[in-house]
């Protein structure tokens, strides 16, 4: 389908769809790298500032990615990428198409001037032409943005996550005696993507997270995450435990920052509540973080979520609050949860 380019409200502020870094691109890395600092450390800022011309432009040069920019009086003011499942990497079985806002950056200089609400117009309007069925935008904006202003005339519904992170010195990070968990290997995938979708089942965050709707999309999820598509990964990250030799809760996990661990996903069977298996998943992934060099490890949660008292208990503390907006095609978008 051709790309048309589209005018926003204000006259001086161009909507473009761009396949090469713009010129001022220096600016985005300092002020990405700055919040990441903030956020994660300095190693994680040292590591950005280095990876993100060439991850940046691998990135926008994907056939499955939008790269949009939005122009104003010569210069790029803001950024935001729009990804499509890969047609390569999605199984027949899968009905559904999901696009992904993966990134929204506007420079300092040119906040508070709905930089945002016309690269999101744009984005949802390219995803939604191109007949994606689900649009799902979280991520960590390392900037001043108004999201509500931009998703809500979209009939985007909006939840509140929480990031976290637990330091690794804490001894409720600790696990005493030998690993009850195991490696997920490869021949596992399938029923690691079980678990996964049975964790999911009757959850309201079914929407939030298209890769636990059914085994097929969740098994893509676990393969991506063991090839290092989420971040630089290790066998000990992806890891399940059970009785009688079947897995009853996994755990996956990858490095954030050269010395933060994510926790990208923790599911227990329905079949095993208050077993304590996800605490010790927790635990000994959180060993295995500290092992490969880590000193802290962060993840992500519904803020409504019973498994954020969880995270307490281990030593997770709020790092920041980050808004999560979904919209289904087939989906009453402003039931369950506020419009923005």
């Amino acid at each position: 389908m051709p790309y048309t380019p589209a005018r926003v409200w204000r006259t001086d502020l161009r909507i473009r769809r761009i396949q090469q870094l713009p010129a001022n691109f220096d600016a985005y890395v300092g002020e990405i790298a700055d919040e990441l600092e903030r956020l994660y450390g300095p190693k994680a800022a040292e590591q950005y500032r280095e990876q993100a011309r060439p991850m940046t432009a691998v990135t926008i040069a994907h056939p499955s990615v939008d790269a949009l920019a939005a122009e104003e009086g010569g210069t790029t003011a803001g950024l935001l990428f729009a990804v499509t499942d890969p047609t390569d990497a999605v199984p027949d079985t899968m009905a559904e198409t999901v696009g992904r806002i993966s990134l929204i950056h506007v420079l300092q200089t040119h906040v508070g001037q709905a930089v945002e609400e016309g690269l999101v117009r744009e984005a949802v309007r390219t995803l939604r032409a191109g007949g994606v069925d689900t649009i799902v935008t979280e991520c960590l904006p390392c900037c001043v943005v108004d999201l509500d202003s931009a998703f809500g005339p979209l009939e985007f519904r909006k939840v509140r996550r929480l990031l976290m992170m637990a330091d690794l010195a804490d001894p409720r990070q600790t696990v005493d005696g030998t690993c009850e968990s195991v490696p997920i290997q490869e021949d596992a995938w399938t029923e690691a993507a079980e678990v996964i979708v049975n964790a999911y089942i009757d959850s309201p965050e079914r929407d939030l997270h298209p890769e636990v709707r059914d085994s097929a999309r969740a098994r893509v999820f676990v393969r991506r995450v063991a090839e290092g598509g989420f971040g630089e990964t290790a066998p000990a990250f992806l890891r399940a435990i059970g009785p009688d030799g079947c897995f009853g809760g996994v755990i996956l996990g990858c490095f954030v920052a050269p010395d933060v661990g994510f926790v990208l996903q923790v599911a227990v069977r329905r079949e095993y509540p208050g077993q304590g298996i996800g605490t010790r998943l927790l635990q000994e992934l959180a060993r295995a973080f500290r092992k490969a060099g880590a000193r802290s490890v962060a993840l992500g949660v519904t803020a409504s979520s019973p498994a954020v008292e969880l995270y307490q208990r281990l030593g997770y503390c709020p790092l920041r609050d980050v808004a999560t907006y979904v919209w289904r095609r087939d989906a009453r978008n402003t039931s369950e949860a506020s419009r923005c």
